[in-house]
């Protein structure tokens, strides 16, 4: 792992992720990957990509979000059940992860672009998008010439021949699915910029749910403080699914 870069787009807030991941790489013990902040200029609706912000402000508050204007963070709620959860981690973050010296700095972050070019710069690089596709977008429509870089993008987003996943707005949208519903005009570009894209929609990750046996394994195999921290973490996802969906106990949760 050489960097990670986050974007403010859909259900994290840039000081609380930036934060977040300076605590779980301090649990790693690599304090030595670079963490950059997405909100690098904008693309207007005729694609003409606008002046770098400094990565401070994000990409879908700007007004100018690759998705033409339209803001589709207003599907995340901001209070529980939405960004407060997913900010804190539901407590376990502070009540769990040790934190070290790095920390979120306001107008002085490295931009995403900024760690993706130097690390892009440095030689071939595999790319795995967890999120929206802001970030790698806006790389390579600013800067062409390092899509030679790119080895290949592992996609975890999309729904093919499956409903989507957007709960929060799914009487409007059943189609869609959260990670491309976040910036599909950067979805767009990313599929067809040329450089090898494996996706994994939830026509795959719907087969392999977390189930009572899953949850009872790995509940028994914690033997590495990353492995707590996921657990931990995986059960207050399926406690905040159970009291949306109004379901039993936590651990007996499908999610997928």
């Amino acid at each position: 792992m050489q960097a990670i870069t986050i974007n403010a787009n859909e259900w994290s807030d840039a000081g609380h992720a930036v934060n977040h991941l300076y605590d779980i790489l301090y649990m790693m013990g690599r304090d030595d990957v670079a963490v950059g902040v997405g909100g690098d200029g904008g693309i207007s609706g005729a694609g003409d990509v606008g002046p770098d912000v400094g990565g401070f402000l994000p990409l879908i508050d700007q007004g100018v979000s690759t998705a033409g204007g339209c803001r589709y963070r207003q599907a995340i709620p901001p209070g529980r059940g939405g960004r407060l959860d997913i900010d804190t981690n539901s407590g376990v973050r502070r009540g769990f992860l040790p934190q070290g010296s790095r920390g979120y700095r306001p107008l002085r972050q490295p931009t995403a672009q900024r760690v993706m070019v130097d690390t892009l710069s440095a030689g071939p690089t595999t790319v795995i998008l967890l999120g929206a596709h802001t970030n790698l977008a806006l790389l390579l429509m600013t800067h062409p010439h390092l899509r030679r870089n790119v080895e290949r993008v592992y996609v975890s987003g999309g729904a093919v021949r499956v409903p989507g996943n957007l709960f929060t707005a799914s009487a409007a949208n059943p189609a869609a699915e959260f990670n491309f519903f976040g910036d599909p005009f950067a979805a767009y570009q990313v599929l067809h910029s040329g450089v090898p894209v494996t996706m994994i929609p939830l026509d795959a990750t719907n087969t392999i749910p977390v189930t009572e046996e899953f949850y009872a394994e790995f509940r028994r195999r914690q033997s590495t403080y990353e492995a707590q921290y996921c657990f931990q973490s995986l059960d207050e996802v399926l406690a905040r699914q159970m009291r949306r969906t109004g379901g039993g106990h936590a651990n007996t949760a499908s999610l997928n």
